[in-house]
């Protein structure tokens, strides 16, 4: 690691560009700390399955689990998408179904998808 070049600033001009560069970086620095700072910070919306429940969430379930949960918390069949084959709630063992239709953006306006 011999070569390189001179590390010594010697005009004035280059000084106060250097001091310019220095003062940039560092500024991109914090902006960059703060922001992550921030994110590690937020406390997600829901963290427990009563959280969703009173954010009024929509879930996709197997069938064979909809009147278990229907009886434990006290939800209505509304709450659960409905299989597209059959129009009930709750899916006949198709967890490929199941994944295709979790998207917490559609699940916002259609009701054929969950959160």
């Amino acid at each position: 690691l011999q070569g390189g070049w001179p590390s010594t600033v010697s005009s004035l001009g280059a000084k106060i560009h250097m001091l310019g560069v220095s003062f940039f970086i560092l500024s991109i620095i914090a902006v960059y700390t703060a922001n992550l700072a921030a994110i590690l910070r937020e406390e997600p919306p829901v963290q427990t399955f009563q959280d969703s429940i009173k954010e009024g969430y929509r879930y996709c379930i197997n069938r064979n689990h909809v009147a278990t949960v229907v009886k434990g918390y006290n939800l209505g069949i509304e709450r659960f998408v409905k299989d597209p084959d059959d129009g009930k709630p709750g899916f006949l063992s198709k967890r490929i179904l199941i994944f295709d239709r979790i998207n917490i953006d559609l699940a916002e306006e259609d009701e054929n998808y969950c959160h």
